[in-house]
């Protein structure tokens, strides 16, 4: 999976035409570009790039000014794996896109990967004390307190986590007062961690996967730090995460990601990731900064230089994506379809009005409901339009109601696990989900079985009754002669 991380300071439809930005672009699977700028009047939806999906976080407001702003372009045949996440609301000054790819698109033994993509404003912005005065500190400690909210609400145990982006942390060395500047660790007390974990019997952090991380934090150019910075470090050793910047090959040195136009640079364009997967790290590259293609007076795209980590993550095998065939209706017989519905008092309608008034009274979820309609409206199409199934679309022969209730059920529980069930966290959804869907399976072999038997029973009857059909049925007789 090759990522490009990139802050252009203001995503336009010109530099979204750009050779050199396209040139980057084509060489990547999914690209995180950060402070877009996109606002309602001129939202990132309508600055598409062909053959990627989109996904973006605006921030609020209508304004000229209106700064922030996170996309994620991510490319069509990896898409389908990938989910968009909601996360706790919103925090003024920073915001973020959560997607998950799915375990079937990537090689981590069942594992699926977490990707929060970032942008936060500098810690001495308005836009932080809008609503109330705060210190930098204050802002940095309420930022990073909704940002671990965000992981604790959306992380799976099976997921590993990778987030990227505009943090607007430096990371540097910090400064003592012998003024001697000392390391930065991100990295906590692994092997004191790891022997409390064994005398109390369990896994408090996983020693092996940071004993493959070198060094205690990452090295970097930028020799200073910011209230940003201690706080995201202090996010990576509870939340058990690593700085790539400054570790992964091809960035041993930690190179400065921003340069600015009055003097001075700094290391604030990151990438963080789980322990378990810097061994899948190919490369982490700090590219040069571009002047914009065709430009007569050679302007820079941009103040912050393009960020390519390459990962290898994904699997070799890539799933079937197939569509189910349509059914074929003789639309001939359209009026046997509306005589259904051919009075107010039809009971096809009745019964829908009795579910949308359960649903309204909270009787009944909306799973519910629209599995019951769908099926009254399926039953009407299969009476109008000719008897069995269509095309192979409807119920076997062995589907009985305990099938159907079982079905329900986990659809319920996949809705609440897409949305996230009121007063429940992800993880108790998705064993939710995990239950039903077992139930769901158990109840389908039971009905298959129990057809079976009936079938088999059935068989024997009617050979014990006609011992001629039976021979006939098995194909050891031949058929007797008129």
């Amino acid at each position: 999976m090759r990522v490009l991380l990139w802050n252009v300071h203001g995503l336009t439809a010109n530099k979204l035409a750009d050779k050199v930005f396209l040139e980057r672009v084509a060489a990547h699977d999914v690209v995180v570009v950060t402070e877009t700028h996109c606002t309602l009047a001129r939202p990132a939806s309508q600055l598409v790039l062909p053959g990627f999906r989109l996904f973006d976080a605006m921030r609020e407001g209508t304004g000229s000014r209106v700064q922030g702003g996170v996309t994620v372009y991510v490319r069509e045949d990896l898409a389908r794996a990938c989910t968009e996440l909601k996360g706790p609301d919103s925090f003024a000054g920073c915001e973020a896109v959560w997607l998950r790819f799915a375990a079937s698109r990537l090689n981590r033994e069942g594992r699926s990967l977490l990707v929060g993509a970032f942008y936060a404003s500098p810690a001495d912005a308005t836009v932080y004390r809008q609503q109330r005065q705060r210190t930098a500190g204050e802002v940095a400690a309420d930022l990073y307190a909704h940002i671990r909210d965000s992981i604790s609400a959306l992380r799976r145990p099976t997921d590993e986590l990778l987030m990227l982006g505009d943090f607007n942390a430096r990371v540097g060395g910090q400064r003592g007062s012998d003024g001697t500047v000392r390391d930065m660790h991100d990295v906590p007390d692994v092997e004191y961690l790891d022997s409390l974990g064994r005398d109390l019997g369990v896994d408090l952090v996983d020693a092996e996967a940071y004993r493959r991380v070198p060094g205690m934090g990452p090295a970097t150019c930028d020799k200073h730090h910011n209230s940003f910075g201690l706080e995201l470090l202090d996010l990576c050793r509870q939340c058990e995460l690593v700085v790539l910047n400054g570790r992964a090959p091809g960035d041993a040195a930690g190179a400065c990601t921003y340069i600015s136009p009055l003097g001075g640079a700094s290391m604030i364009d990151l990438c963080l990731a789980s322990p378990a997967l810097f061994p899948s790290v190919k490369h982490l590259r700090v590219m040069k900064r571009p002047a914009r293609a065709g430009g007569s007076s050679g302007k820079l795209f941009s103040d912050n230089c393009p960020v390519s980590l390459a990962l290898d993550v994904l699997s070799d095998r890539v799933k079937s994506w197939k569509t189910k065939p349509r059914p074929r209706f003789d639309v001939a017989r359209y009026r046997r379809y509306a005589a259904f519905f051919d009075s107010p008092e039809a009971p096809v309608l009745q019964r829908a009005r009795a579910a949308m008034q359960a649903l309204a009274q909270g009787e009944r979820t909306i799973t519910e409901v629209v599995a019951s309609i769908s099926n009254d409206l399926f039953k009407c199409m299969q009476q109008a339009f000719g008897g069995g199934t269509m095309d192979g679309v409807g119920k076997a022969g062995w589907w009985n109601d305990a099938c159907a209730a079982a079905k329900v059920h986990v659809l319920t529980c996949a809705a609440e696990l897409r949305k996230g069930a009121e007063g429940m966290n992800v993880a108790t959804a998705a064993e939710k989900f995990t239950q039903a869907r077992r139930e769901y399976n158990r109840a389908k072999r039971a009905a298959r079985r129990d057809h079976e038997l009936q079938q088999m029973q059935a068989f024997v009857t009617s050979c014990r009754t006609n011992p001629g059909g039976c021979g006939k049925s098995c194909g050891a007789l031949p058929p007797r002669a008129p």
